[in-house]
């Protein structure tokens, strides 16, 4: 049977044309009709370009660009070389791909609506045939050609927000329900019927049951990134449960969910100045996979050693972790690291942020000192000092037993952000015959302990070493 020569004068059989219409999916889960471009928005006058391909090892059979579904279903183009005076394919045969894509001239008000690429397989005696998920073209000014009206193109909502799909169906159309879906052809969704069935998070807006009520809008509540896509407005004709009488032209949903707050992760133990030390931030959750990730110290950039993004398992969701590497000096210890996080759910960039002064520690110089005190007394002290941070706790030792534990002192600061600290035991000259070794130990943040010696000679004699 050939095909029509004219997408004004339609002429196939009933059969076969309510095979079209109603836009069956494929059997073959490996052949895709893929039309790439959801919605198209154009002015009258210029040229509209629909892109369509599969793969070139597709079935034997034509294929056909169609406008809308149901009654109103119109064929646009047919490959077989009939005569479409605005239609012209688009030449651009990709490897492993055959084109199917088209050029519409002039384009005029009426052409809105939705457009199905459609593959045939000749033979098969179910007249089996592949539809594409269809291409949306809004022509500017030309919304009024459509009765079911969907006043937005598309619409962005986060993770979590509420949505509101307008739809206005004048109450001149026959009689017939009104249904929400999702998607098309035969795996779309049923969002919503205004009539029976539990949607729990789908609320309408109008009162459907007042007389000449037109407002067929919906609330959809608690947006998760699986209620992005297309959805439709569709007007069935009364007792004809398949039989649609006119879509909307659709509303495209992008969903966007917003990244955590990032968290700046530094090294495990604290480092020496001018040792080099490595920070990790990671952010979560986000969509879509698009953001940038910047590390700054004190508002100065820094490189990043690497940056991944993955998605999270069995989520659309997207995770980022990226690193850099600072050398700690002197001047660092009121400085900061921080982690900036930028993407289009934002208004603003989140950011993570880590004190330098954790990652840094400073051992002290320490020293034991002696004064007499009087005739047989000795007063010794052990300074400690140029250190960071302030935690240090300071023991006594004599001949290798705890003499005194000083667990209360408060170290000073000095202008450079270093601490100080001193601690004094006093020690009584002696005759004995054994030497006395007294210890200040030193023992600072969980780092190393230092230790300083000083021996008392039997002979009452005073000497000092360090070790």
């Amino acid at each position: 049977m050939p095909i029509p020569a004219s997408p004004l004068h339609p002429s196939l059989p009933s059969l076969l044309l309510y095979l079209l219409l109603e836009l069956a999916g494929t059997s073959d889960e490996e052949f895709q009709v893929n039309q790439p471009q959801t919605l198209v928005s154009v002015n009258p006058g210029d040229v509209l370009t629909l892109a369509c391909n599969m793969s070139a090892l597709s079935p034997e059979g034509p294929v056909l660009w169609f406008k809308s579904t149901g009654p109103g279903q119109q064929l646009i183009y047919s490959f077989n070389g009939s005569h479409f005076p605005r239609v012209t394919p688009v030449e651009n045969t990709m490897v492993d791909q055959t084109d199917y894509s088209i050029r519409i001239r002039d384009v005029l008000p009426e052409d809105a609506g939705t457009y199905y690429c459609v593959k045939l397989r000749v033979g098969h005696p179910d007249m089996e045939f592949f539809s594409g998920p269809g291409t949306i073209v809004y022509v500017n000014g030309a919304t009024h050609m459509f009765h079911v009206q969907q006043t937005e193109m598309s619409q962005t909502v986060s993770t979590g927000e509420s949505i509101i799909l307008s739809c206005s169906v004048p109450d001149t159309l026959p009689n017939g329900p009104v249904l929400w879906f999702k998607g098309t052809g035969p795996n779309r969704k049923l969002i919503y019927n205004f009539k029976q069935g539990h949607f729990p998070r789908v609320k309408e807006i109008g009162d459907t049951n007042k007389p000449g009520n037109t407002d067929f809008s919906i609330r959809i509540h608690e947006i998760s990134l699986a209620d992005a896509g297309t959805y439709y407005c569709v007007k069935f004709i009364k007792g004809k449960a398949t039989e649609e009488y006119q879509s909307g032209q659709g509303t495209q949903v992008f969903v966007t969910a917003p990244p955590s707050l990032p968290v700046v992760i530094g090294p495990l133990e604290r480092a020496l100045l001018g040792q080099t030390v490595n920070f990790s931030c990671m952010s979560y959750g986000f969509y879509p996979r698009n953001v940038t990730l910047k590390w700054f110290k004190n508002g100065k950039k820094l490189s990043s050693l690497q940056t991944h993004v993955v998605q999270l398992k069995n989520s659309n969701a997207y995770k980022i972790v990226s690193t850099t590497e600072v050398v700690p000096a002197l001047d660092d210890l009121n400085s900061h690291v921080t982690c900036s996080v930028y993407h289009r759910s934002l208004h603003y960039p989140l950011h993570g942020k880590a004190d330098l002064s954790e990652t840094i520690i400073v051992p002290p110089k320490v020293s034991i000192l002696q004064h007499p005190a009087s005739n047989n007394k000795m007063n010794v002290t052990c300074q400690a000092e140029k250190f960071y941070p302030q935690d240090m706790q300071l023991t006594w030792l004599k001949d290798g037993s705890v003499s005194q534990r000083d667990e209360t002192l408060t170290p000073i600061k000095g202008k450079d952000g270093l601490y100080s600290m001193q601690s004094s035991i006093l020690v009584e000259n002696s005759d004995h015959e054994e030497d006395t070794m007294l210890t200040c130990q030193v023992e600072q943040d969980g780092w190393q302990k230092i230790t300083v010696k000083m021996t008392f000679w039997a002979s009452a004699h005073l000497d000092r070493s360090q070790l």
